[in-house]
């Protein structure tokens, strides 16, 4: 029997970011020091650092029924209502006991990291915050599976979800149709809990 021993996060005064060393089995997670702002920090999954374009990347290969991505999108709005980084010991046990896969697990802790991040580097209300990376992977798996999307957004190509709406493409969304977004997920979960009750 396998006995597992989270390693933890620590934060040092000197550097101001979280020095995270935890793992899911083969998965090994790490932080190094961002340059945005102070607290920035960046998150490395064995030894490669993580970007946008990465979880968007798995979500689309590893949420493979429409049961699986309401699980998700439900799980990671809960954690995602944990904004603060000293309840990082609460987020990790609460994601290592879930029934999703080793892959799946690393990266709703690295997008638990990266809102986080977000919210550092891009705060409320001038910017979005969170409410952009939570629009962006409710907007890719609503795509995948037909669920409710603005008109407005099903018109945008999945390349562009997929990428996570980088500079110089065509296709902008704006500032308040995040924060749009964002609520029409908060609705999408309540919907949901009434669906599927436990089994989310």
């Amino acid at each position: 029997m396998l006995i597992f021993i989270p390693l933890g996060t620590e934060v040092t005064e000197m550097e101001k970011y979280p020095n995270i060393n935890r793992k899911f089995n083969s998965f090994e997670i790490n932080s190094g020091k961002g340059n945005k702002k102070e607290g920035d920090y960046i998150i490395f999954v064995n030894g490669k650092q993580v970007k946008d374009e990465d979880t968007f990347e798995l979500l689309c290969t590893e949420i493979i029924s429409e049961k699986d991505a309401i699980k998700f999108l439900y799980f990671l709005w809960e954690i995602g209502e944990i904004e603060k980084q000293e309840d990082e010991p609460l987020v990790f046990d609460s994601i290592n006991v879930r029934d999703f896969n080793d892959k799946i697990k690393t990266f709703l802790y690295v997008v638990w990291h990266r809102l986080i991040i977000d919210d550092i580097n891009y705060p409320l209300p001038r910017f979005n915050g969170r409410q952009r990376l939570l629009g962006q992977i409710y907007i890719l798996l609503a795509k995948k599976f037909n669920f409710e999307l603005p008109n407005e957004i099903k018109s945008i190509p999945e390349e562009v979800y997929r990428l996570g709406f980088p500079e110089g493409i065509e296709e902008k969304i704006k500032t308040e149709t995040w924060a749009e977004i964002y609520i029409l997920y908060k609705k999408f979960v309540n919907l949901s809990k009434n669906l599927m009750g436990d089994d989310c």
